[in-house]
C-alpha cells in the first residue's frame, strides 16, 4: 500500500511540473549568489533570498512529510522544514548528517531550510552569463537558470519558490474551515 501511494506522489507531482506553465523569468540585472555543492553538483542560491546559513542541528520528525523533507527545525521561534536537496534535486543518495555540512534558510516564499554538503564564496552572477535550463531532465523544475562555467562544468541557479512549493499546501479560506 505504502508503494501505491508514492508511485501516486510521483504521478501527481509528474502532472503538477506538466501543468506548471508558470516560469520564472531570467534575471536581467547582476545578482549576488552563494554557491553551495549538492552532491557533484555546483548550485546557486541568490542571495537576496538567503536569511542565515545555520550550523547543521538534528531535525524533529514530520509524519506524513515526503520523504526529501527530513524534519523540521527551529529558526528563531519560527518552525521550519529541512529539506534534503539531494533527494529533493532526485540525486542518488541520502544525507548522513554529519557538523561539516551547512543548513541555508530562505525565507524567499516559503520559510524552509535547506540541507547542502558544502558552502562556496558568494559570486556575482552576471545576466549574459545565464541561460534557461534544459527541458527533459528530472531537476529542470527546480532550476531557474544555467551558469557555464570552465572546461564544460555548469553551476545551477535554483528557484527557491519551486524547490518548497510541493511541500506547502495551499488552503483557500474556504477549504481551510
Amino acid at each position: 500500500m505504502r508503494e501505491r501511494v508514492r508511485q501516486l506522489e510521483v504521478q501527481l507531482l509528474t502532472l503538477r511540473r506538466q501543468l506548471d506553465a508558470e516560469t520564472e523569468p531570467l534575471p536581467d540585472e547582476p545578482l549576488s549568489a552563494l554557491e553551495a555543492r549538492i552532491g557533484d553538483s555546483w548550485c546557486l542560491f541568490p542571495v537576496a533570498s538567503i536569511d542565515e546559513v545555520l550550523q547543521v542541528v538534528w531535525p524533529d520528525p514530520l509524519p506524513d512529510a515526503p520523504g526529501w523533507v527530513l524534519g523540521c527545525i527551529d529558526v528563531a521561534g519560527q518552525v521550519v522544514p529541512l529539506i534534503d536537496l539531494r533527494q529533493r534535486l532526485q540525486q542518488e543518495g541520502q544525507y548522513q548528517l554529519h557538523p561539516d555540512q551547512a543548513m541555508v534558510f530562505t525565507n524567499d516564499a516559503t520559510p524552509c531550510s535547506f540541507l547542502v554538503d558544502e558552502l562556496g564564496e558568494v559570486i556575482r552572477v552576471e545576466p549574459d552569463r545565464l541561460s534557461p535550463p534544459p527541458k527533459g531532465i528530472p531537476q529542470a523544475p527546480f532550476v531557474r537558470a544555467t551558469m557555464a562555467e570552465k572546461e564544460g562544468a555548469m553551476k545551477l541557479l535554483l528557484s527557491l519558490r519551486r524547490l518548497s512549493r510541493d511541500f506547502v499546501l495551499d488552503e483557500s479560506p474556504a477549504e481551510a474551515s
